[in-house]
């Protein structure tokens, strides 16, 4: 079973004492989406378990639980999102600077097999031009080059509850972003891949990619897994099937563009019931549900 912590929320960020607190009990509880009386029992043990892949922006708070990953033998794997837009569109992020000096943290000891930048969301403006994404995507390239394995790219969807703030990125500006972006990692040895974008880029040398990626996990496990493609992704997406541990509405760090938190007050309502010893991220059980096991 491969673990994801999670695409719904930065759970390295603002839930890593629990976290560590749900490997060490080996299981976890995960409400069912649209069900919450149902809860998923999910096993976390290390024989359990053939990856932990995490997804953050600012993972710093998992560094001092690294020792304890690794004694408990679990090959963790890390999305690491870095971008450039400041507090304008990413308020409660630490400085950019302090980030790469995280993410070169976890690549002294995970080494870059086992970390993905991720350049994510790609959104145009008149504040954030295509020139402007070539220049901060070189300055960036330059810092993170050789402490990842290479980097996703992805343009801003116009999520319903977004309400308009974003434009979708037209086809020819993507194809100009992708053309320059290309050139730039080349130089610097990083291979590009797109995340769940239908637009065909093979003609920058930008393959369609995947971020939970059975070749990776093959990799860096030196297993020979088989895997099915995830059902509960978009149609573009390319992961492999994984189990995720996190839920939304639950981040704090307010960025404008996010999928998963539909506001910051409920967000911050929510992180308000969180307990480190909880089995469940967002309060406790009640006693009522239905738990269905998945160990």
């Amino acid at each position: 079973m491969i673990v994801s912590a999670s695409r719904r929320t930065d759970l390295p960020a603002f839930y890593a004492p629990w976290l560590m607190n749900r490997l060490r009990a080996g299981e976890v509880l995960v409400p069912y989406p649209r069900r919450r009386m149902r809860l998923a029992r999910i096993g976390l043990a290390p024989g359990q378990v053939e990856a932990l892949l995490f997804w953050s922006k600012n993972p710093a708070p998992l560094l001092p639980f690294l020792d304890e990953l690794e004694a408990r033998g679990l090959t963790c794997l890390l999305q690491y999102t870095l971008n450039p837009y400041g507090t304008a569109l990413e308020p409660a992020l630490p400085p950019l600077s302090v980030r790469l000096e995280t993410l070169h943290a976890f690549a002294a000891r995970w080494g870059a097999q086992k970390i993905v930048w991720r350049y994510d969301p790609i959104i145009v403006t008149a504040a954030f031009p295509a020139v402007w994404h070539a220049e901060q995507f070189e300055k960036l390239c330059k810092e993170v080059a050789g402490a990842v394995r290479g980097c996703v790219i992805s343009f801003v969807d116009g999520y319903r509850h977004l309400r308009g703030a974003f434009d979708e990125v037209d086809e020819t500006t993507m194809r100009g972003i992708a053309r320059a972006f290309a050139g730039i990692a080349g130089r610097f040895g990083l291979p590009l891949t797109t995340c769940a974008e239908p637009l065909d880029l093979e003609e920058f040398g930008i393959m369609h990619g995947a971020c939970i990626d059975g070749n990776w996990l093959r990799e860096v496990t030196g297993r020979p897994f088989s895997f099915r493609k995830d059902p509960g992704q978009r149609a573009a997406c390319r992961c492999v099937a994984s189990v995720d541990i996190g839920a939304y509405d639950t981040c704090l760090h307010g960025c404008a563009y996010c999928y998963a938190t539909t506001s910051a007050a409920l967000c911050a309502r929510r992180h308000a019931v969180h307990h480190p010893d909880s089995p469940l991220l967002i309060g406790y059980p009640q006693g009522t549900e239905t738990i269905i096991d998945r160990l």
